[in-house]
């Protein structure tokens, strides 16, 4: 996308913040609740993976959620390691509305593209998709508007941004769920311990409960071991 059209539309989105705050909290808060943000996404899959009876269904799901997780990985490495631009609420000179509803403090890269939360989002659209096609619809224009012109309005990303992440995230979901290997690795993985199903669905509740807040608390625990890490090492 070129930048002069990537920056209008920046602005165009950034335009429809309103100018006053409290206006600005209501328009921010579908992106900004994880519930809201995350329920026409997870509340299909969770529905789809306790309403299935085949253990080949199931594991479709758990290797598109497996490969969505691994595009974003993959898209904070590039963040970290490929700076394309700067996040846009990062650079004084845009003067975007709405700057005070996304944080700036400890922010430990610069990079924006291709937006994880879009990767992530549009992974895991795809997996509806796959399963049923209305609801995989409302997921991705859900995804459109959460990580497409809400978090682009207030200067979270560029929409190149999203449009790099909804590549990645789809294009990894579609080309891994098509290696019918991997699935019948998975299927034979949920087979093996379908007497314990319990144990697996407990797990896979816990997985979705921790993407619903963009694996916050995972990297929180993976800092800790860091800090506890270079504390050892300084001894």
């Amino acid at each position: 996308m070129p930048a002069d059209l990537d920056l209008r539309l920046l602005l165009d989105f950034n335009s429809l913040v309103p100018v006053d705050h409290v206006a600005q909290t209501l328009f921010y808060f579908p992106a900004e609740n994880a519930l809201v943000r995350g329920f026409p996404i997870f509340f299909p899959l969770l529905a789809m993976w306790f309403s299935h009876e085949t253990q080949r269904q199931r594991a479709r799901i758990a290797t598109g959620l497996l490969a969505g997780c691994a595009a974003t990985i993959f898209s904070v490495w590039l963040q970290k390691h490929i700076q394309v631009d700067v996040r846009p609420f990062l650079d004084p000179n845009l003067h975007l509305r709405g700057m005070d509803l996304v944080p700036r403090n400890d922010w430990n890269h610069l990079g924006s593209f291709p937006s994880d939360t879009a990767t992530m989002f549009f992974a895991f659209s795809t997996v509806v998709l796959l399963e049923h096609r209305i609801a995989g619809a409302v997921a991705y224009l859900w995804s459109i508007v959460i990580t497409g012109i809400i978090r682009v309005a207030v200067g979270w990303h560029y929409p190149s941004d999203v449009a790099g992440g909804m590549l990645l995230g789809s294009g990894v979901v579609l080309l891994i769920t098509r290696v019918d290997y991997l699935i019948a690795v998975v299927e034979g993985m949920l087979t093996r311990f379908k007497s314990r199903m319990q144990i697996i669905n407990a797990l896979f509740v816990l997985f979705m409960a921790d993407a619903l807040s963009l694996f916050v608390y995972d990297l929180q625990i993976l800092h800790r071991i860091r800090e506890f890490y270079d504390l050892i090492a300084s001894r």
